[in-house]
């Protein structure tokens, strides 16, 4: 077993506290301030780009539209604390998935 000294403990004490002080301070000091007032949802949606997408042809990437047979996946499901837009986006997936 090996020996645990103080002046040992309080050197590595000391070295790895100068150590996570210099990381954290790094950054913050080199940053430039976020202005948050600036930060509303109607700026971000104006920045935010868009993109539509293809359900069917993506689906059909993965299973030929003319399959026959059957087609098994793992699903987890939603959760309670999923918000209700990723429950819509699942429900309007897997209604197109279907169709294909």
């Amino acid at each position: 077993m090996r020996r645990i000294t103080v002046g040992g403990a309080v050197l590595r004490g000391a070295v790895s506290t100068a150590l996570t002080i210099s990381l954290m301070s790094g950054p913050a000091l080199a940053a430039p301030p976020v202005d948050l007032s600036k930060w509303s949802p109607e700026y971000v949606r104006s920045i935010a780009g868009t993109q539509d997408f293809d359900t069917a042809g993506d689906c059909a990437k993965v299973t030929p539209l003319d399959y026959k047979g059957r087609l098994t996946f793992w699903y987890q499901g939603v959760f309670e604390g999923d918000p209700d837009l990723l429950r819509q986006y699942y429900k309007d997936f897997f209604a197109t998935f279907r169709k294909t």
